[in-house]
């Protein structure tokens, strides 16, 4: 026996349109999971050699710090899988405008957090530097938004 419920392959008029996801955001969600890695490699290897106030004023044979690693890598991903999601998300913001926001939020982040990195060993560190550069990598992909945006307005002015 034939199924008895009418399928319809249109969108029903109850449905509104789904929003497009914008175009371009796999690249400012790219540089930050390559930046992400980055800083990932470089704090598991330079775990054993603190930075700043400890490396300057205390001496001696310095252990693998581990668990601060782990814990401070996990915080890293969590932020950039956050920073990715809300990229590539259907929004009515541009992309530029969600990529300042994001970059302006970071960089206020890194200012909060900045005065721990003065006595606290190699992850906090190397997680301040991935804010920072989170952040200027952000600010400059909204900024090449901003500019490619213009470029298409005065394009569709000129012609």
């Amino acid at each position: 026996m034939p199924d008895p419920v009418l399928r319809v392959r249109a969108a029903m008029p109850v449905h509104p349109p789904v929003k497009p996801r914008p175009p371009g955001w796999w690249i400012p969600a790219g540089g930050i999971v390559v930046l992400m890695a980055h800083i990932a490699i470089q704090t598991i290897r330079d775990g054993t050699h603190p930075i700043g106030y400890l490396a300057t004023h205390q001496h001696g044979p310095w252990t693998y710090p581990a668990e601060a690693i782990a814990t401070w890598l996990s915080i890293m991903a969590a932020e950039g899988l956050a920073i990715c999601l809300l990229l590539r998300g259907r929004a009515d913001a541009a992309l530029g405008v969600r990529a300042l926001f994001l970059g302006i939020m970071m960089f206020l982040v890194l200012l909060v957090l900045s005065p721990l990195a003065m006595h606290a060993g190699t992850p906090i560190a190397q997680h301040i530097a991935w804010m920072a550069f989170a952040s200027i990598w952000l600010v400059a992909c909204a900024l090449a938004a901003g500019i490619a945006w213009l470029v298409r307005w005065l394009r569709r002015a000129l012609a």
